[in-house]
């Protein structure tokens, strides 16, 4: 018994799944009412529906920070601020630079990839900075993090940008016929991509072994070890479309390189 409860509290998920239920448990008994779930007008309500809802955006932030952590074991503490800059830009895109708008000045679509776009770049900037001039993430993420809520202001003015059209306000709310709040959906869906990206693809090895074992990596990767601060950067960056066949072109052509150079040595 004692062995088994041992192995039980010696797991990495026991103490903050003991956390949790003991929250739980300390808010049923000043709200006994606290895991009541109810529908109104087909969406459900009560007070664990609020709090995942209003957790789903920390837990995609959570996500792209768990693989910037594992690819290079510092932290990003930027995120906030790009997450500002980039909503910035995608309403002001919607808007068409107004600060209030009842329909779209572009497609719904362009708004969502300019957002992509400026959060990928920014990404670009702290990854250069994590990757190739070897400074410390926390250090090097706090340019952005200091000068990115002041960038969203200037983008909207230091005015609040209200998009009043239904559809855009989906995603944050429900969708038709669904009573599951849509940002829970949508954390849920970025969590099992990124789930399946560390287990089924080769990508995902690389961003669990770059910053544990470099040796490992290079042979792992067949790349010099000059081109490990390439991973790094691509890592922090969180450039998942890399695990195409483009990727494997990449990879190929590192390959040839190395092989001419070794090539031009032997010769």
């Amino acid at each position: 018994m004692n062995k088994t409860l041992k192995n039980i509290i010696s797991k990495r998920l026991f103490l903050p799944i003991f956390c949790l239920i003991l929250v739980l448990l300390i808010n049923l008994i000043t709200r006994p009412d606290f895991f009541s779930i109810e529908i109104r007008d087909g969406v459900l309500y009560g007070f664990l529906i609020d709090i995942i809802n209003r957790a789903s955006e920390l837990v995609i932030l959570a996500v792209g920070m768990t693989l910037v952590v594992s690819a290079s074991a510092g932290t990003d503490i930027s995120v906030g601020a790009i997450m500002a800059v980039s909503a910035a830009v995608c309403c002001n895109v919607l808007t068409g630079g107004e600060r209030a708008a009842t329909e779209y000045a572009s497609p719904l679509i362009l708004g969502f990839l300019a957002a992509v776009l400026v959060g990928t770049l920014i990404g670009c900037f702290n990854g250069v900075l994590v990757a190739k001039l070897n400074i410390q993430p926390m250090v090097a993420t706090l340019i952005m993090f200091t000068a990115g809520r002041g960038i969203a202001q200037l983008i909207t003015d230091g005015q609040i940008t209200y998009v009043r059209v239904d559809s855009y306000k989906t995603l944050g709310s429900s969708f038709p016929g669904f009573p599951v709040p849509a940002p829970f959906i949508v954390s849920i869906l970025v969590v099992a991509a990124t789930a399946l990206l560390l287990n089924k693809t080769a990508l995902g090895m690389y961003i669990q072994s770059v910053d544990i074992n470099k040796t490992t990596t290079l042979y792992a990767m067949h790349v010099s070890s000059d081109q490990i601060p390439v991973y790094k950067a691509i890592v922090v960056v969180i450039i998942v479309t890399l695990q195409s066949p483009g990727f494997a072109r990449m990879r190929k052509a590192l390959a040839q390189k190395k092989a001419d150079a070794a090539e031009g040595k032997s010769s």
